[in-house]
Parts: structure tokens; C-alpha cells; sequence
């Protein structure tokens, strides 16, 4: 009685099993992709554009839920020859795709620059990126700020070297600041005191190569553990802001705010 019983117990269990497998496979099946449809608005190969949608829409997995494309000079002048001819070709590529009763709810092609030099209202999204922070237009004012603070403050002696490579030499006994910020976390990595950061309202000098996780810098009489260090953008006395910085480190702004890693803390003012 008892090898009965676990026996079967043993084929329930199995069943029991199988069939949620088989329901999972099931629920798998039935559940679909949804699908964002890029179009090539500058090449203008609609007819190849429309086949694939369709292709999309005819594929029982997918659910066509978007349509997008991105425009690639709309930073020049407003109303430039190729900018006018993507939005062209999009918006051909859309009213082509209703006459084939295929509307995506989600059309975007809008970048920053094309948010504020095109009239794109026709569009249900749009894309700002370096918009959100202020940047990528003089119509814009930025408004994020990175700092750090001091960890660190100590003298080295005449002839020391800071830095891979020590490519910087104190020439004199120096007084040194250490902050816990470095190329991992956004820093463009650049020659010995070509970057510079602002301290207790003073312009301070990155000497040496950056490490991952921290840089060196100028210190003088007074500065303390844990003063703030503005990297860019805080609007106080001698502020360096995103574009100067990106400048010095021979880089673009789109280029620090794209590699702002996990690590640096995110506030955000309301």
C-alpha cells in the first residue's frame, strides 16, 4: 500500500509537471514581441521600408507597436536641405504604411535639435537627449552640476611623481588633493593639468594621468576634508561649465553625458 501510494504520487507529480511545461509553452506561444519598426528616412528605400513592415505586422509573434527614425542634421541651420527631405520620406513612409491599414500608435523621429528647430507635432514622441540636461542648443539653459568632495590632503615631496607614468613632477614640496571621481565614472582621460576642476571658488589643476576612481589635484591653505569639488556646470564664483570642460578634455559634451556611469549619484531638484 505505502509503494503504491508513493508511486503514485510519483506519476501526480510528474503530470503535474508536464502540464505546467505544457501551459508555459502555451502562454509563451501566444504572448508576442512588441516591435519598433526603424526606417532609414535618409537612404529612402520606401519600397524595402513598407516590406518589412508588413513583414512585421504578418508575423503572428510581433506586434507592431512603433515607428521611428532619427534625423541626422538637424543641429545646422533650421530648414536644411536634409533634414527637410528625412522628415519628407518619414512622413511618406507613415501615410504609405496607412493606406496599407498598418498604424503604428508610436511615431517619433525627434531629437533635441529637431524638437526645437522643426515643427514635429505631427509625431505622438519625441527623443530629447542632451536637451533634458540643457545642452545641445543656445535656446537651452543647463541645468545639471557634477561636484565631488576632498578625501584627501597631503604633501609631497620635490621630485615625486603623481600619476601612471608620472607624467607629472612636483617641483617644489606640493600640496596635493585627492577626490574619489575618475575616467570610470565619466572623466575624459587627457595629459597632466590639462583638466581642471573648481575649489572653494578657485580654479585647481588635475595633475598627473586620472586613475579609475580618482584624480589628484591642486590644493591650498585652507581647503579641508570634504570641501566640494565642482567638476562642471554649478553656477558659482570661477564656474567651469559642460562645454569648457568637454573642451579641455578634448571631447564633446554629448560625450560626458553618455558616459555618466552608475557610480555617480543622481539627485534630482524638482
Amino acid at each position: 500500500m505505502t509503494q503504491r501510494s508513493e508511486h503514485g504520487g510519483g506519476e501526480s507529480a510528474e503530470k503535474s509537471i508536464a502540464q505546467e511545461c505544457e501551459q508555459e509553452e502555451r502562454e509563451t506561444a501566444e504572448r508576442r514581441i512588441r516591435a519598433f519598426h526603424k526606417s532609414d528616412a535618409y537612404l529612402a528605400y520606401l519600397a524595402r521600408m513598407i516590406e518589412a513592415a508588413q513583414q512585421i505586422v504578418a508575423d503572428p509573434k510581433f506586434e507592431l507597436v512603433g515607428l521611428m527614425s532619427h534625423l541626422c542634421c538637424a543641429t545646422e541651420k533650421v530648414n536644411n536641405k536634409p533634414t527637410l527631405k528625412q522628415l519628407e520620406i518619414f512622413r511618406k513612409i507613415r501615410k504609405d504604411l496607412a493606406d496599407l491599414n498598418i498604424n503604428p500608435p508610436l511615431v517619433h523621429i525627434g531629437n533635441t535639435a529637431g524638437i526645437l528647430n522643426y515643427d514635429l507635432s505631427d509625431f505622438t514622441l519625441a527623443r530629447s537627449g542632451s536637451g533634458i540636461y540643457g545642452y545641445g542648443s543656445n535656446k537651452l539653459t543647463p541645468i545639471m552640476d557634477i561636484s565631488s568632495k576632498i578625501i584627501q590632503l597631503k604633501y609631497v615631496p620635490k621630485g615625486a611623481g603623481i600619476g601612471y607614468d608620472r607624467t607629472f613632477i612636483a617641483h617644489k614640496k606640493t600640496y596635493i588633493g585627492i577626490i574619489p571621481i575618475g575616467y570610470a565614472d565619466f572623466l575624459p582621460l587627457t595629459k597632466s593639468e590639462e583638466l581642471s576642476v573648481i575649489v572653494n571658488g578657485t580654479k585647481r589643476k588635475v595633475l598627473g594621468l586620472e586613475s579609475m576612481d580618482q584624480i589628484v589635484i591642486e590644493a591650498k591653505k585652507g581647503d579641508k576634508l570634504g570641501d566640494e569639488v565642482d567638476i562642471f556646470g554649478k553656477k558659482n564664483k570661477n564656474f567651469i561649465s559642460g562645454e569648457e570642460f568637454a573642451k579641455m578634455g578634448h571631447t564633446t559634451i554629448y560625450n560626458i553625458l553618455t558616459h555618466i556611469g552608475s557610480r555617480v549619484d543622481h539627485i534630482y531638484i524638482l
